[in-house]
């Protein structure tokens, strides 16, 4: 009979998350045999560090936390993958960028913007400017398709036994079981606090494992209400700012500034691109005023133009039909502006101004 302590040849898989030794002196590692576990805990590992934004984010980027993961088959190393390639990472208010590539950047990509943040060399100063608008917000994304994991053939790892492995963070071999260990301290706990990861040590039982699952199924519930507040938050800071323009253009129409106040919904619509904020306003009067605006300016072709499509579009608009009559009439095309009146005064039948300029195109047409 082969005695407990002896190593076995096993297959099972090892992930690592470590910080080499001098920087911040960090190291997991986790000896598995079922490839959800890893999924799930290195899903978890992401979720805790963005939960402690900065120390978080400083740990991820500027220490360049190393992600392993190592296949062992009967009990020889097949497969050895750094997974930071298939890690991104989004901070609230900018676009996703992968983790590999944080070195080689030089700015931060603006989200639904072409303006860009530009990235400092010292961390510190990175994150000044990150925080500036306010708390620092960020998730990481996990490209589990492009990681090309070996399935475990063979006898796998059972608890209780001892194989022989590689850990990264010692740079040698060591002896290891079916569990977690903190390389750091290298003590074992038998009931972990499965809430921070700091202190998950080693574990055997389903009660653990059902401990974990619904620890990680609070994890994505919280990071799903949170990016559901930011998106809330964004849109309505959007609007504030799109609603403040609209004003603008109103104030300058009423100067007969048309040129400007054109200028002013161009800088609104552009503004107005994330998905949800148009949907909040009247678009039809905003772009039936673009076009009018025009018109003011003496550009009636361009004016019914834009009054063509928006219909195209929005045909039972009232409003848009009656500046359309506006603008033929400017043309001298009455036959054609009595029949956009009369469309406009059959949509919104109670407007006693439609019905006074439907007059005013029959005395043209006598």
């Amino acid at each position: 009979m082969k005695s407990p302590n002896q190593e076995l040849k096993r297959s099972f898989y090892t992930l690592e998350m470590f910080v080499e030794p001098g920087g911040a002196r960090m190291s997991f590692r986790f000896v598995l045999t079922e490839w959800e576990r890893v999924r799930q805990v290195l899903a978890s590992y992401l979720t805790a560090q963005s939960e402690d934004p900065e120390p978080g984010l400083e740990l991820l980027l500027d220490y360049g936390t190393a992600l392993v993961l190592q296949t062992y088959q009967a009990g020889v190393r097949t497969q050895r993958l750094d997974l930071r390639p298939f890690v991104s990472v989004r901070i609230q208010g900018y676009e996703p960028f992968a983790l590999s590539a944080w070195d080689g950047m030089t700015a931060f990509q603006v989200e639904n913007s072409p303006a860009r943040l530009a990235k400092p060399d010292d961390f510190e100063e990175c994150l000044e400017q990150l925080t500036a608008a306010g708390p620092l917000v960020w998730t990481a994304l996990l490209n589990w398709a492009g990681i090309e994991a070996e399935a475990l053939t063979g006898n796998l790892l059972r608890p209780g036994e001892r194989v022989k492995l590689f850990a990264s963070y010692e740079n040698r071999e060591v002896r290891g079981e079916y569990g977690a260990y903190e390389s750091e301290q290298d003590f074992f706990k038998a009931q972990p606090a499965w809430h921070n990861l700091s202190a998950l040590e080693q574990w055997t039982d389903e009660q653990g494992w059902d401990a974990l699952d619904e620890a990680l199924v609070a994890q994505r519930q919280q990071a799903a209400e949170a990016e559901a507040s930011h998106k809330k938050q964004r849109e309505l800071a959007y609007l504030d700012e799109f609603n403040a323009l609209l004003k603008l253009a109103e104030q300058q129409s009423e100067q007969e500034q048309f040129a400007a106040a054109i200028g002013t919904l161009d800088e609104a619509f552009a503004l107005a691109r994330p998905e949800g904020v148009l949907v909040l306003v009247d678009r039809d009067v905003i772009h039936n005023n673009h076009a009018y605006y025009y018109y003011r300016l003496g550009q009636p072709e361009t004016a019914l133009r834009e009054l063509d499509e928006l219909l195209a579009d929005r045909p039972v608009c009232a409003l848009a039909h009656h500046t359309r009559a506006e603008v033929l009439v400017a043309l001298g095309r009455y036959p054609e502006a009595l029949a956009s009146i009369e469309r406009a005064i059959k949509l919104h039948k109670s407007s006693k101004a439609m019905q006074a300029y439907r007059r005013e195109i029959l005395q043209l047409l006598k």
